[in-house]
Formats: C-alpha cells, sequence, structure tokens
C-alpha cells in the first residue's frame, strides 16, 4: 500500500493527473495525432500512412523519418513549455532545482512516451506486414526518428539549460540576500507559505533518471519563487517566438522541393503552433482562458469575411477588377433561353460532325461508335485507377478507345487523370513521338501531392497569406491551391499549363473528345459547368421534338465561360479548373467566383461523383444526331469505390442512435447517386433505342475486402493493388466486352 501511495504521489503521476483536469485543450492534440495515427480518424482518406510512411521528395526512407522526428521533438519542447507555464506554479518545489525545466521535462514525459510506443509498434506493423519492408529498414526507420528528436533536443535544450535560472542564481542575479521567509505568527505562515497551494508531490524524477523525495520551499522568499518561474516562462517565450520565425521564413520557400516537408511534420509543427497559442492564451489570461478562446474564435470568423484581412481563393486568368456580377435568379436565368438554346446546338452538332468525320478517316469500314467516358473522384487513388484503366483498355483495342470518345466528364481524381491522358493525346496526333501507354504516365498521376498542401498551409494559410504571384495581367495570393496547381504541374510537365480557350479549336475541329468539368456552387448546389464549348443545353432538363427547356423546370446548371463571358472566363487556367472541379472540404480553400454576393465553389463529387449528369444531358441533347449517325453507343464509366456493396453489419449504441441517420446519409450519398443513375441509364436506354451499353470498372482489389483509401498520396502497397484491381474477375469480364464491342 505504501508503493502505491508513493507512486501516486509521484511527480509524473500527479503531472497526467493535472492535465487531464486542467490541459484538456493539450491533451486534444495528443488524442487528434493519436487517432489519426491509428486510423480512428480519416483512415478512408489515408491519414493514418502520412503519419506511419511520411514522404520526403518521393520516398520513404532515413530522411523523411529523421524530418519527422525532428517536428515531433519540436511539438514535444512547446507541449512541455505550455505546461510549464500554466502548470508550474502548482509544483513550488521545482523552483528550489538545479533545473526546474529539464526536471519538468523529464517527468512530464508519461504522454509523449505511450505515444511513441504506439507509434513505433504501427511503424513496425505497417512496414513489416503491410508494405514487405526488411528489419534493416524498419529499424533504419527508427533511427531516422530518433535522431531527429535527439537533434532537436541537443540544439534547444542547452540554451534552456544556460539561460533559465534557479533559486540561487535568480537571488545572486537581483542581489537578494534574504533568500528565507521568516514566519512570525502561524497566520501569517498560512498567508504566506509557497506551499499552501502546491499540488502534492512527494517523489520526482531526476535529471539521472533515479527517484528523489521532494523538499519542502515553505522557508523560501514568497517572491523570489515566483521570479524563478517567471524568468523561466520568458525564456521558454523566446524559444517558441524564435520557432514562430522560422515557419515563417520557411513560408518564403514553400516551392522549393528540399523544404517541403513530410506532411507528417507539418502536421506536428501546427500542433507546435496551435500549443504555443494555447500556452499564450492560458498564461496571461488564467480562469478567463476560455471564454479568450470563445472570443477568439467569434473574432476569426468576423476577420474570415474581409477579404482584405482573408484573402479568399480565386480562379487564376480571369479579370476579378470588375465590379463583381451579380449572382441571382434572374442572372442565371439570363442567357437561360431558346435562343441560346439552339445556337448552342448547332455549334456542338458541328462539333460532333466533326469529330465523326474524324473517325471515319480512320475507321472507314468499321460500325459508328460514340464512346462516352465518366471517371469518378476520389483521390490520386481514383486517378491513378483511371489512368491505369484507360491505358490499359486503349492498348488492348489499338488506340481504338480514345480514338472514338466523343466526351470525357467525372469528379477530381479521375479527371485530374483524364485531362492528362487527353492532352497527350493530342500531342501524339499533333506529332510528337510519344507513347501515351507508357506507365510513367500513370506513375506521374500517382506522385505525392499531400507534402505541398500541408506544408504551404503550415507555414501561410495557417499563419497568414502573404505571398502574391502574377498570372495573365492579375495578381492573386498564394494558398493551398496554388500549391496543388504548381505540384501538379510539375508532375504532369506543365503540360496542362494552358488556358481553357487553347482547348476549343481542337475540340470544335473533332481532334479530340469534348471535355465537362462540373464543380458545385455551395451557396445553391448548382452546378458550374466549364467547357471550352457553349453548353447552355446541360443548364437545364429539356426536350428534343422540338429542342426545348421542360415547362417549369429550374435552372440547375450554370455555364461558366457565358455567364462570366466579360470577365475572360475562357482564360481561365486549365489546371485551376481541375482544382475547382476537385476541391474537396478542408484539403483545398473553397474557390470565390467574381460575383456579389460571394459564390463558392466546390468538388464536383459532392453532387455527381461519376459525371452521370453531364454525360445524360448530352446525350438527351443529342438523342436526334446520335440516332442518325451511331450504330452504337458505349458508356464506360471508371469508378473509385465498388458499385454494389454489401450492407454493413452494425448495431447502434445510445449516441448512434442519434447521429446515425445524418451520418448514414452523407455516408450513403454515393449509393443514392447510383439509385439515380441506374433510372436515368434505363431511360435512356429506351430514348437510344437500346443503341447504349454501359461497362463500369470497379476499383476492387484482388482478395481484398477493404476499400483503398481515398487519398492524395498512395503508398507502394497501394499502387500496386490499383494496378492489380484490373485482374479481378468483374473487369476482366468488362475488359472483354469492350473489347468485342470495339472491334466490330
Amino acid at each position: 500500500m505504501h508503493t502505491l501511495r508513493k507512486i501516486w504521489y509521484s511527480f509524473p503521476i500527479q503531472l497526467l493527473i493535472v492535465h487531464l483536469r486542467y490541459d484538456f485543450f493539450l491533451l486534444l492534440l495528443w488524442l487528434f495525432f493519436l487517432a489519426l495515427m491509428l486510423g480512428l480518424v480519416g483512415k478512408s482518406m489515408g491519414f493514418h500512412y502520412l503519419f506511419l510512411e511520411p514522404e520526403y521528395l518521393g520516398v520513404v526512407n532515413f530522411r523523411s523519418f529523421f524530418i519527422t522526428g525532428i517536428a515531433f521533438g519540436i511539438f514535444f519542447l512547446t507541449f512541455n513549455m505550455a505546461s510549464y507555464s500554466h502548470q508550474s506554479h502548482r509544483f513550488t518545489f521545482l523552483a528550489a532545482l538545479r533545473t526546474p525545466f529539464t526536471h519538468y521535462c523529464i517527468n512530464n514525459s508519461i504522454i509523449p512516451a505511450l505515444f511513441l510506443f504506439i507509434y513505433f509498434y504501427e511503424v513496425y506493423t505497417v512496414h513489416r506486414y503491410t508494405e514487405d519492408a526488411t528489419r534493416y529498414e524498419i529499424i533504419s526507420y527508427f533511427e531516422g526518428f530518433i535522431a531527429g528528436l535527439m537533434l532537436c533536443v541537443v540544439v534547444i535544450a542547452p540554451y534552456l539549460y544556460l539561460s533559465n535560472k534557479n533559486l540561487k542564481q535568480i537571488a545572486e542575479k537581483k542581489k537578494i540576500k534574504k533568500i528565507f521567509h521568516t514566519y512570525t505568527t502561524p497566520e501569517d505562515m498560512l498567508l504566506h507559505n509557497p506551499d499552501r497551494h502546491s499540488w502534492q508531490v512527494d517523489y520526482y524524477i531526476s535529471a539521472r533518471l533515479i527517484p528523489r523525495a521532494v523538499r519542502r520551499v515553505d522557508h523560501y522568499n514568497r517572491e523570489l519563487l515566483r521570479a524563478v518561474f517567471r524568468q523561466n516562462h520568458f525564456n521558454n517565450f523566446i524559444v517558441q517566438a524564435a520557432l514562430f520565425l522560422l515557419l515563417v521564413f520557411l513560408g518564403y520557400l514553400v516551392e522549393v522541393p528540399l523544404f517541403q516537408l513530410p506532411p507528417s511534420a507539418s502536421m506536428l509543427l501546427g500542433g507546435a503552433l496551435i500549443t504555443m497559442f494555447i500556452a499564450m492564451i492560458n498564461y496571461w489570461m488564467g480562469g478567463w482562458s476560455f471564454l479568450a478562446f470563445i472570443i477568439i474564435f467569434y473574432l476569426i470568423g468576423l476577420i474570415s469575411r474581409s477579404e482584405t484581412l482573408s484573402p479568399r481563393n480565386k480562379i487564376y486568368g480571369i479579370d476579378y477588377l470588375q465590379k463583381p456580377k451579380e449572382y441571382s435568379l434572374s442572372s442565371i436565368n439570363e442567357n437561360i433561353n431558346l435562343n441560346n438554346l439552339r445556337a448552342d446546338l448547332r455549334s456542338g452538332r458541328e462539333m460532333l460532325n466533326n469529330r465523326y468525320n474524324t473517325i471515319k478517316k480512320k475507321y472507314p469500314y468499321e460500325k459508328s461508335k460514340m464512346i462516352l467516358i465518366g471517371m469518378s473522384g476520389g483521390g490520386t487513388t481514383a486517378g491513378y485507377w483511371t489512368m491505369n484503366v484507360l491505358q490499359q483498355a486503349d492498348s488492348l483495342v489499338n488506340g481504338r478507345l480514345l480514338d472514338q470518345t466523343y466526351l470525357m466528364t467525372g469528379a477530381s481524381g479521375g479527371m485530374l487523370a483524364g485531362a492528362y491522358l487527353r492532352e497527350l493525346y493530342l500531342r501524339k496526333i499533333n506529332g510528337d513521338a510519344l507513347n501515351i501507354w507508357d506507365y510513367r504516365w500513370a506513375d506521374n498521376i500517382a506522385k505525392d501531392k499531400v507534402n505541398a498542401l500541408a506544408f504551404m498551409a503550415l507555414t501561410n494559410d495557417i499563419l497568414w497569406p502573404q505571398h502574391r504571384f502574377d498570372y495573365n495581367g492579375y495578381s492573386y495570393y498564394k494558398d493551398r491551391g496554388y500549391a496543388f496547381e504548381a505540384d501538379y504541374n510539375e508532375d504532369t510537365g506543365y503540360l496542362l499549363n494552358k488556358s481553357l480557350a487553347e482547348y476549343t479549336d481542337d475540340e470544335m475541329n473533332g481532334n479530340i473528345p469534348m471535355m465537362v468539368l462540373s464543380p458545385m456552387v455551395i451557396n445553391d448546389n448548382r452546378t458550374l459547368y466549364i467547357a471550352s464549348q457553349p453548353v447552355s443545353y446541360l443548364c437545364r432538363p429539356m426536350t428534343t421534338d422540338p429542342p426545348a427547356y421542360l415547362h417549369d423546370s429550374e435552372t440547375d446548371g450554370i455555364d461558366f465561360v457565358r455567364f462570366f463571358d466579360r470577365y475572360c472566363a475562357d482564360d481561365i487556367l486549365m489546371t485551376t479548373a481541375l482544382r475547382m472541379n476537385a476541391t474537396f472540404p478542408l484539403l483545398f480553400p473553397p474557390v470565390f467566383l467574381p460575383t456579389e454576393p460571394p459564390v463558392r465553389v466546390m468538388d464536383a463529387g459532392m453532387r455527381d461523383n461519376f459525371g452521370f449528369e453531364a454525360t445524360y444531358r448530352y446525350a438527351v441533347a443529342f438523342e436526334n444526331w446520335i440516332k442518325k449517325n451511331i450504330d452504337q453507343v458505349i458508356w464506360i464509366e471508371i469508378r473509385y469505390r465498388e458499385k454494389i456493396e454489401d450492407i454493413a453489419k452494425f448495431t447502434p449504441g445510445f449516441l448512434d442512435r442519434t447521429s446515425l441517420p445524418i451520418n448514414q446519409n452523407f455516408d450513403n450519398t454515393g449509393q443514392m447517386m447510383d439509385f439515380y443513375n441506374d433510372i436515368h441509364t434505363a431511360a435512356l436506354t429506351d430514348r437510344l433505342d437500346g443503341k447504349i451499353e454501359k461497362i463500369v470498372f470497379d476499383l476492387k482489389p484482388v482478395g481484398k475486402k477493404e476499400r483503398i483509401s481515398m487519398s492524395l498520396h498512395l503508398t507502394q502497397k497501394e499502387k500496386k493493388e490499383v494496378r492489380n484491381a484490373l485482374q479481378n474477375e468483374a473487369n476482366i469480364a468488362a475488359l472483354k466486352r469492350l473489347i468485342e464491342l470495339l472491334k466490330k
């Protein structure tokens, strides 16, 4: 019993209790990182791999873990500085020790040590049994992390050790001769005793890692004890300020790959920033901290409404200097009229005829086929899957797939790959000597996109957007959106660093298939159709005989180029249009349009993850032309997730019964899209007299039940699983059917 009491009243245990009672926000950061690492949060997005497989300059190795170790060391030290500034007054015995802060860090290591134990276990498990790494490689990862952690401690600790003063040094510096307090009465002792508000601690771990009994400090001068803590707190503040300035400096190097840290390091450094902020509020506001946090978050909300104080992400290439366009029902319906509809249909038929003639010149003796390709969203995973499917399918039919494609639509990652492959196809037919079936194009799409995003968020977006760039005569702020486009351009050799208008002639002349992007307007859930051709026929349900908009139907789409014609809309960068189509919440900043009131757009997958709506409306608009000229319509759907999935077995608890309807409704959004799509696919089959056949490619890994994470970072194991997914029975059957149809 005596031993248990000694353990209970030891400094490490009492510090843990103090954190649980008073430092909820600091502990929340540790719990958040732990949940990310264990896959309890964001597993479907692959966030756990960002910690367990930190990638630096394209590889996971000693250096990537070394940088992560440095970042963890900074987070560990800022955690100790924050809690020391907030809680050291409860442990007055520290002031009498030779190195108060050092002893505090040693005894405050239960939480970090537990975190590291779990982290190393998870790293070993993932790399040994999932990534098939050798024990030597795993040991090198551990060595790298520990070396980085030790380097951080070795660099920062000496300053704190030499600059932090103890009680005796403070007394000498202030020339205080009376370091002891003499109590004259019992009342005086009760009033001035520095131990009277202290937390009970009987033992602490010394710098030599040996348990030592705590000495009482009630005989010391109370003001002298406080002076020790104040001096230590000030020195800690100096270190925190230096770290903050370092991050600001790194913001100027954000585009240099050498300084694009692994996302795990960026997140840990972000945690260190938040810890500094919490420490500052706790130290200065004391018992009013909670109210201070509420007021600060309210003020942040007010500031975010101001474009001056909180710069907005804009569309690169178009004019924001003009008066914003009114966004209202009347302005939306302004261009939705019969004259524009008829003009757009005439233009569309001309483009179809040109594409038809181009195909007939190459395949004069084959039946006329029209291929429509829908590519689903799902991050880099969906992009890599889309690229593999299209490359392999096109190679198996000797190029007939892309040669006979009329339309490409979709969302997010799928379209990032589709646009890249279309550009390669265009360059090939224009005479460039390249093999569009080369695996390196798919590997380019699979490259990590998280490092640049996370580092930009850390050094720019969280602190204050301060860096700008110029394009097309306009100036824009750099942020996560810019970082993503820069990374995507670098990965794809800057092939898509061109305006939307540069595709107009090639699409109209029938050289390449038409591409339609369809991000969703957050304000009202309308679709913003981005295409180089006028597409008013996609913006509202219509009938074909005669061509007219359906009576009493609402305009639920906006033709981007026509709506913003006086803002030079077709000068939009293709990479920006693709990013708008892939703007997943939080990962990317929402894109603001030049409108009043401000209108934002986000990922197309929020409304239609498979490009179905655009494809369906396109086929309906040109139904008569298709019936007259096309023998077979082949609708290819490339999906990130399996279409038909088993019903989840789940027994809800008390809290689940409240949240389950909402959560399940969100989780089943994709399934609801499928139900809707199937109904309209059946209707379209009837309208086209059975000429249409749908071929689906599902990303279902061979011999694996779990879905591959929807991520911007793919592990080597995941890349292999994506490639091998074409070998499952359903996809083999789909490939065979596609070959059969295209060789008729």
